[in-house]
């Protein structure tokens, strides 16, 4: 986590984070002074937080995604230019393979797969629930389509 710290620390501009409500704990307080100077964050939730960001959805599914992908994924995309990405999986938390990157085709190819994810959430909702999006999440969709 001491990693996560830091991007989030010396984010200037966005944060992108998609973190199951464990590592969301660990990371709220930082996440929330990143947000009161001035950082937008782009927070996909992997299962019930407090709504605390303009830009935050909750990922459909998220019951059943740990035993579905194995564990708990983690990404954090910092400004463009860092990634932290992997997966706690399960039984094997003390090992698990995270990654921290520079490499501006991962953090590009990661990133939008978060943007997707926001997309994902909204697809869901009309098409498979049959359910308006309300005016904060169209506002949302117009901010995640324009942040490229």
């Amino acid at each position: 986590m001491e990693k996560a710290i830091e991007m989030i620390n010396n984010a200037e501009n966005e944060i992108y984070v998609r973190l199951f409500p464990k590592a969301y704990q660990r990371l709220d307080e930082y996440l929330t002074q990143a947000d009161k100077r001035g950082v937008k964050i782009r927070y996909i939730a992997m299962g019930k937080i407090p709504e605390r960001f303009d830009v935050q959805v909750i990922h459909p599914g998220h019951e059943t995604l740990i035993k579905t992908i194995g564990g708990r994924s983690f990404d954090i995309i910092t400004d463009k230019q860092e990634a932290l990405v992997g997966i706690f999986e399960i039984g094997n938390e003390d090992q698990a393979p995270i990654n921290w990157t520079r490499n501006q085709w991962f953090i590009i190819a990661n990133r939008d797969s978060l943007r997707h994810d926001f997309y994902h959430c909204f697809l869901e909702k009309t098409l498979d629930h049959n359910q308006p999006l309300t005016d904060k999440e169209k506002q949302i969709y117009k901010t995640i389509k324009a942040d490229n």
